[in-house]
């Protein structure tokens, strides 16, 4: 039988591929949870429970929008994601009576229909939407089920828009949608399972955001001295000196165009793009600070190792009595500084003398390595949350494939 191993935790969760594909019915998933059995029945969403339209208050009288009654929009829900409700304004009882708003009870899936048709959520309290929902309260199937089950396919709820200028659906469209469903212990297993996943995944959202936003203060503190570092005897480093960039590295550009790189070469080739480019030849052998000499945003990159480059790029290289990754942090600090000094009015563009002129900063070159290595650690523990978290919706997105008929 096809089975799903039920987890102690998410982080132990296994999952077994069915042992026969050819046993399995048409109206049963590929994967389950010990103990169920059978095929899933059939039935019409609209005989599933009851839809509920939503409606805006008027805006010009704001007395309207001072209640306590949640009120969303389709922008408050996210992609992918039925757990999050963004409830940002409220409005009055008033309100629910003057407008087509209507209170939609709590566990009901609150389809958006039109302005991010495809996107949906089930809220935990009693809420209002705007006319751009159109809302379902079951009367027995287990809403995260079903709200999971339209995740599993989400391209089925955009194929019944239509319109012009506003794409959307209506309650006829899609209530006569055929949903296949377990039994109700079946689908709560799911509900629950789907749902700790998802919890998972908002926990690590969380840390690669808090993780980012300290690096962010602490290269703050760190390059403003309000942080120093001690020596591996606990006595100060010297005072920092100010220095010109031109004193500390070579500053130089490639002679490559785009039309020289690809897809499948065997270097990296950098330009102002932020898309990975390669190419069949290299330029430049060695640790790098790249910096693109045009564009509207002038974000150092680091690197190590051959590499192409684009005639209107800046590697920064050869450097002396510096750490070359500790420039690329300061750099990347001091970002602004690029920008201020860009010149151009469509397309902004930087000069070499500008490279070479750039004041900085400057602490001793083991003050210099300590700080690279502390930053980098950081970066590593960024890198590390966001490919957790980006592993965990490609577990999510494979249990949707599985998990539904």
């Amino acid at each position: 039988m096809n089975t799903i191993v039920e987890p102690r935790s998410h982080e132990d969760t296994k999952v077994l591929e069915p042992e026969s594909k050819t046993a399995r019915s048409k109206a049963e998933p590929e994967l389950r949870f010990t103990g169920f059995f059978g095929s899933w029945k059939e039935a019409s969403l609209g005989k599933l429970g009851v839809f509920i339209g939503g409606g805006t208050p008027s805006t010009s009288n704001p007395s309207l929008w001072q209640g306590r009654i949640p009120w969303v929009s389709s922008s408050d829900i996210s992609e992918n994601d039925i757990n999050q409700l963004n409830v940002t304004r409220f409005i009055t009882e008033e309100a629910v009576k003057d407008s087509a708003t209507k209170i939609v009870p709590k566990n009901s899936i609150l389809f958006v229909s039109r302005v991010g048709v495809g996107k949906l959520a089930i809220n935990k309290n009693p809420v209002c939407t705007s006319q751009d929902f159109t809302s379902l309260t079951l009367s027995e199937d287990n809403s995260y089920f079903v709200g999971y089950s339209f995740l599993s396919k989400p391209n089925l709820l955009k194929r019944y828009s239509q319109g012009t200028s506003i794409k959307g659906f209506t309650v006829k469209d899609i209530s006569g949608l055929r949903v296949l469903r377990p039994v109700l212990e079946e689908q709560q297993k799911i509900a629950d399972f789907l749902s700790s996943v998802d919890k998972k995944i908002e926990q690590l959202t969380e840390k690669h955001r808090l993780l980012t936003e300290y690096k962010k203060g602490v290269m703050q503190q760190i390059f403003t001295q309000q942080i120093r570092f001690k020596n591996d005897n606990g006595n100060d480093y010297p005072e920092w000196e100010e220095k010109r960039l031109g004193e500390l590295a070579h500053t130089t550009t490639g002679s490559s165009n785009r039309e020289d790189s690809g897809l499948d070469g065997e270097f990296t080739f950098f330009d102002r793009s932020e898309d990975i480019r390669t190419s069949d030849r290299y330029l430049f052998d060695g640790e790098a600070v790249i910096v693109a000499g045009e564009g509207q945003d002038f974000v150092p990159k680091y690197y190590v190792g051959k590499f192409d480059l684009h005639q209107r790029t800046y590697a920064i290289m050869e450097f002396q009595n510096s750490v070359g990754k500790y420039l690329f942090y300061v750099l990347r600090f001091h970002k602004n500084y690029f920008l201020a000094q860009a010149v151009g009015s469509t397309v902004k563009s930087l000069r070499l003398p500008m490279f070479k002129k750039m004041p900085l900063l400057m602490p001793c070159i083991e003050e210099q390595q300590k700080i690279a290595n502390f930053l980098t650690e950081i970066d590593q523990k960024i890198d590390q949350a966001w490919s957790t978290l980006e592993q965990t919706k490609a577990f999510k997105k494979g249990l949707l494939q599985k998990m539904f008929v």
